[in-house]
């Protein structure tokens, strides 16, 4: 079973082009189309029922290089296909999820929740001869290990 959408270039779309509207969460919008976004995850939630249907959803709160959060929102059978997927703390390039207001039962990490459908890609950055550079050390992380070790000292 694939991991992630693979996207067939169409018309004058060419491979590099799709990667062109590289953008940071906070220019992500629901008006924003064809995009890509570097996210790290940061978290992970186990699998739920909405309370308004019979569906399970999965939350995955990421960020981006700098520190802004939003939640990606996995659905019924999508949940399976990411399970072995999107590590905490890994690296990943994402595009093409629908970006919707956040619903009332969602972990709000950011203005809007990007969910994850068919048409997502979803592509793991690895040792690519540094085409995409790792994430800095996350600030946010920094301050609440030196905070706790603080505390235990």
């Amino acid at each position: 079973m694939s991991t992630f959408h693979v996207h067939l270039p169409c018309n004058n779309e060419t491979k590099t082009n799709i990667m062109d509207q590289k953008l940071p969460m906070d220019a992500i919008t629901t008006e924003t189309i064809d995009w890509t976004c570097k996210v790290q995850v940061v978290d992970k939630f186990w699998p739920r029922k909405s309370s308004e249907s019979f569906m399970y959803f999965q939350t995955v709160p990421v960020q981006d290089e700098s520190e802004q959060q939003v939640s990606i929102v996995l659905c019924g059978d999508d949940i399976p296909k990411y399970e072995n997927f999107l590590g905490l703390f890994q690296i990943y390039l994402v595009s093409f999820m629908k970006v919707k207001d956040p619903r009332g039962y969602s972990i709000r990490a950011g203005m809007y929740e990007w969910v994850a459908d068919r048409y997502t890609i979803v592509e793991a950055v690895t040792n690519n001869n540094g085409l995409e550079t790792p994430f800095p050390a996350s600030r946010k992380l920094d301050t609440l290990f030196s905070h706790l070790l603080s505390s235990n000292v």
